[in-house]
């Protein structure tokens, strides 16, 4: 990928940055209809044929685990329209396991989350997969922990969020990015989603 051969040192990330890349924060990259919050925070009993329902725990090493999604009612789900979730967003716990990311698969399509994460819904698709994996680099992880807080249990504070920085490159090195980090998402998404399939099959005929 070009760098244009130009460098600079950054304070804020400790290390050396092109000179046409940006630092945003994260406020500044969301959609302004659909700002960074958190979601349903009594979901109420579990129900059959339900929403599927989004916690903390479900996310881990950058997916959502869809075999252990539990469902809230329908009812339950539309008093929190606003993390109505239409697939492609980004998701990070915030409460329990803070700094988890994982970005929404369009077939989770109308699920909803919980109040222990946050929802992030990006202006520009292109930076979607970009983020995630800034997020969840050594880098990112360093700055969603900076920035955690508590002593019984660690959280991270909505507004602090929303102002976490993040380097966001020029547009000729996210179009090289892209080319080969789709590849590899559709890849990954696939198998993982066979594996989830796979344990939701054991959990059924064991339970059977």
């Amino acid at each position: 990928m070009s760098y244009n051969g130009i460098m600079v040192w950054s304070d804020k990330f400790e290390m050396e940055l092109p000179t046409n890349w940006e630092i945003k924060k994260l406020k500044e990259l969301t959609k302004e209809q659909k700002p960074i919050t958190y979601g349903v925070v009594k979901p109420g009993e579990e129900v059959e044929n339900g929403v599927k329902f989004i916690r903390s725990g479900d996310l881990r090493g950058g997916e959502i685990l869809y075999s252990q999604l539990r469902t809230i009612s329908i009812e339950m789900s539309n008093q929190y329209k606003r993390t109505k979730l239409e697939g492609g967003e980004i998701l990070i716990s915030i409460v329990g396991n803070p700094g988890q990311v994982a970005i929404v698969p369009f077939f989770l399509k109308g699920s909803n989350i919980a109040r222990q994460v946050a929802v992030l819904q990006v202006k520009n698709n292109d930076l979607q997969l970009f983020l995630k994996n800034h997020l969840i680099s050594k880098k990112g992880q360093e700055k969603l922990k900076n920035i955690t807080i508590g002593s019984v249990q660690d959280v991270i504070n909505l507004e602090d969020l929303r102002n976490l920085e993040v380097y966001v490159p020029s547009k000729d090195v996210l179009h090289k990015f892209n080319k080969i980090a789709q590849l590899f998402e559709q890849k990954l998404q696939h198998k993982f989603l066979e594996n989830q399939k796979m344990i939701t099959l054991k959990t059924f005929y064991f339970q059977k």
